[in-house]
């Protein structure tokens, strides 16, 4: 008698398991099959749920960015009907009208770079929000800088020039491109 035991011919129909183990070895055997799948199932669930944060983060991120941006927007039509408002006026007490609404206006400018400031971005968008909020400072500063002009002729001076618009359209232009990354 052999020191195995033999089973059927390889091939034939009553052969149903056609590697020959000890029961322990098969149980063994069957054990890490429904471990390896149970592992699987869990990594691929893992993996979709970790997709499945990044895009909340990004959503998130996109519409907190948007609700900031309104709120600027919403300012910004405010100073618009404030300037207006200011031209009926003459002499010093236009440029104090319009020192006001300017005012009101960078501090707009630096509560929408403190929200973005506050929101936390994917880091495909790090570089986008960095430049948004670096733009809001800017501009920020750049308004404040013309709420305090001395005179109506600085004043004059500072909304014209080419650096003013710029810091105004640097904060349209980053928000924009902070949209696009987040859009993806």
């Amino acid at each position: 008698m052999p020191a195995y035991p033999m089973g059927p011919p390889a091939g034939s129909p009553s052969s149903r398991w056609p590697l020959l183990l000890s029961k322990g070895a098969r149980i063994l055997t069957v054990v890490v099959i429904v471990v390896g799948a149970i592992t699987y199932v869990s990594f691929t669930a893992v993996s979709r749920t970790s997709f499945s944060i990044t895009s909340i983060e990004t959503t998130v991120a996109r519409n907190s960015t948007q609700a900031a941006y309104s709120e600027l927007v919403t300012a910004t039509d405010t100073f618009k009907a404030q300037t207006q408002s200011c031209s009926a006026k003459s002499g010093p007490s236009e440029l104090s009208c319009l020192e006001q609404a300017d005012h009101a206006w960078a501090a707009a400018i630096a509560t929408y770079g403190s929200a973005l400031a506050g929101i936390s971005y994917p880091s495909s968008a790090q570089v986008e929000a960095n430049a948004a909020q670096a733009a809001a400072t800017q501009a920020s500063a750049v308004v404040t800088s013309l709420a305090n002009s001395p005179d109506g002729q600085s004043y004059s001076t500072a909304s014209q020039s080419p650096g003013f618009r710029s810091a105004l359209n640097a904060v349209d232009s980053t928000y924009n491109a902070l949209i696009g990354a987040l859009n993806g």
